[in-house]
C-alpha cells in the first residue's frame, strides 16, 4: 500500500487521499503509468480515470486505508507491542524493537509513521515470518487513539511520560492522559501495560488497562523493575519476580534516555529477552534522525535534537545538555514549541525564566514562522530570559536560520558546544545548515 504516486511500483495499492496542499486524485495517471492500482473516492468522475479496471472506488480513501490495515494486521501471528505518550516514544519503540530483535525478526515504526497514514502503512512492512512487531501510536487531537488502537490491535503497550505535547486541542495534561489511556482498554488478557510509577498520571492510566500493568520506576525500589541511574551512563535495574539485577548501559543523553530504557527492558524481559542480549542491544543503539545526533564541526560540537519539543521534552535535553561533558561553552539555538494554545505564552515564558538560570554563553532564538510575520511564542520565550535578568549580549530573537547562524558563527569557538531544539515546523536543524556551509 502507498499514499506518494512518486513510490507507486507494480501491483501496489495507492491511496488517493485529500491532502492539505495536493490531492492524490490529480496524480492517478503517474499511477497507472507505474502499473499501480488505485483506491479513489466514490464520486470521483469516471471520465477522468487513466484505465479501466486500474481503481477501487470508495467512500473515503482514508478509512479504507484503516480497514485495509486492520484485515492485513489480522492475517499476521506477530506479538505486536504499542507505543504512545507525550515524551520519549520514538526513542522507546527503537529501543524496544532493537531488544527483541534478538529473540527473531521484528518490524518497527519507520521514523515516527504513527498516525492514522503512517500507522497503516507502518504495519504493511509486517510479514508472515515475523515475530514481533513495534509501533508507535501519535496522536494531535481528542478521538484519535481508539481509531488507531482497533488497527493495531496491540498484544501489549508501553506508555511513555505523560506531558503537554499537543495540550492547544486537550483541556488539561489529564485530559491527555485519558486520550493516550486508551490505547490500554483492548489488551488481551494474556498481554501486559508498562506504565511508569513516577508519571503524575499513573493512577489515571492504570485504571483503563485490561491487561496485567507491569510497573518501572527510577524513584520506588518497589516497582516491578526498578532502576537506580548511576556515575558512569549506566542503569541497574532491579527485576522484582525474579529477584535478579543487571547493570545496563544507557546511550546518551543519560539523565534523558535512562526512562526510556527502564520501560523498554521492562517490557522486553516480559517477552523473554535475556539480560545478555538487552545489554548488547543498548550497547549497539543508534538514535533515529535529529535525536540527539551528535556531531563535530569545526572542533565544536554540534547537538541535533531538532526532531520535536513539548515544555517537557524541551526542559529534559535542557538538564541533559548542563550535564554534557564540554570542555568549552555551552550555547543554545531554540525555537517554539508549538501547539500550545492557550498556554503558549505562559510555557514560552517559563521557559526563558528557566533559561536564565543556566549558564549558557549564548541563546539564539529562532522564529516559528517567516521572517517578517510576527512570533508570538518566540517573542514570549525573550520575554522571559529578559524579565529575569538575561544580559542583552548573550541573546538574538533572530529574524530567521540565517541570522541565527550568523550570530552563532561568530561566537562558537573549538571546544564548544551547540544544542538545538524546537517543534519540527521550525526546521531548526536549517541552523546547523547555514553554519555548515562552507566548511
Amino acid at each position: 500500500m502507498g499514499v506518494d504516486s512518486r513510490q507507486a511500483r507494480p501491483g501496489q495499492l495507492f491511496f488517493a487521499l485529500q491532502g492539505e496542499h495536493a490531492d492524490g486524485h490529480a496524480f492517478l495517471g503517474a499511477v497507472a503509468a507505474a502499473g499501480a492500482y488505485a483506491v479513489v473516492r466514490a464520486d470521483y468522475p469516471v471520465g477522468n480515470l487513466p484505465a479501466a479496471g486500474f481503481c477501487l472506488r470508495v467512500d473515503d480513501p482514508l478509512a479504507a486505508l484503516g480497514r485495509f490495515a486492520m484485515a492485513y494486521r489480522a492475517q499476521m501471528s506477530a506479538r505486536i507491542a504499542g507505543v504512545t505518550g507525550s515524551v520519549g516514544k520514538t526513542a522507546t519503540k527503537e529501543l524496544l524493537a532493537d531488544a527483541l530483535a534478538t529473540l527473531g525478526p521484528t518490524v518497527r515504526t519507520a521514523g515516527n509513521f504513527n498516525n492514522e497514514i503512517g500507522l497503516p502503512l507502518s504495519l504493511t512492512g509486517l510479514g508472515r515470518h515475523c515475530v514481533f512487531g513495534v509501533f508507535e501510536v501519535g496522536i494531535s487531537h481528542p478521538g484519535e487513539t481508539a481509531p488507531l488502537r482497533d488497527i493495531l490491535r496491540p498484544d501489549f503497550a508501553v506508555m511513555t511520560r505523560i506531558g503537554a505535547a499537543h495540550i492547544g486541542f486537550f483541556e488539561s495534561v489529564g485530559a491527555i492522559a485519558e486520550e493516550k489511556a486508551a490505547l490500554l482498554e483492548r489488551l488481551p488478557p494474556d498481554g501486559f501495560a508498562v506504565l511508569d510509577r513516577d508519571d503524575d498520571c499513573f493512577a489515571a492510566l492504570r485504571a483503563h488497562a485490561s491487561a496485567p500493568v507491569v510497573t518501572c520506576s527510577l524513584r520506588s525500589p518497589d516497582a516491578d523493575y526498578a532502576g537506580v541511574a548511576l556515575a558512569d551512563d549506566r542503569l541497574r535495574v532491579q527485576e522484582r519476580d525474579s529477584g535478579e539485577q543487571a547493570v545496563l548501559p544507557v546511550p546518551p543523553p543519560a539523565a534523558f534516555m535512562a526512562e526510556n530504557v527502564l520501560k523498554a527492558v521492562a517490557a522486553a524481559r516480559r517477552c523473554g529477552v535475556p539480560w545478555p542480549a538487552l545489554e548488547a542491544a543498548l550497547a549497539a543503539y543508534v538514535p533515529v534522525g535529529m535525536r540527539w545526533a551528535v556531531q563535530d564541526v569545526c572542533g565544536w560540537t554540534a547537538i541535533n535534537d531538532g526532531y520535536n519539543a513539548n515544555p517537557e521534552s524541551m526542559c529534559a535535553a535542557l538538564r541533559a545538555f548542563a550535564d554534557w561533558r564540554v570542555p568549552g561553552r555551552r550555547f543554545l539555538a531554540l525555537g517554539p514549541m508549538l501547539e500550545l494554545g492557550r498556554h503558549e505564552r505562559p510555557a514560552h515564558e517559563a521557559l526563558g525564566r528557566l533559561l536564565a538560570a543556566g549558564g549558557w554563553a549564548g541563546v539564539a532564538i529562532v522564529p516559528g514562522k517567516p521572517a517578517g510575520h510576527g512570533d508570538a511564542a518566540a517573542r514570549a520565550l525573550s520575554a522571559g530570559l529578559r524579565n529575569a535578568g538575561w544580559a542583552e549580549d548573550n541573546l538574538i530573537e533572530a529574524s530567521d536560520h540565517a541570522a541565527a547562524a550568523a550570530w552563532l558563527r561568530s561566537r562558537l569557538r573549538p571546544g564548544d558546544a551547540l544544542l538545538l531544539k524546537a517543534s519540527r515546523a521550525v526546521r531548526i536543524e536549517m541552523v546547523l545548515d547555514e553554519l555548515q556551509k562552507g566548511v
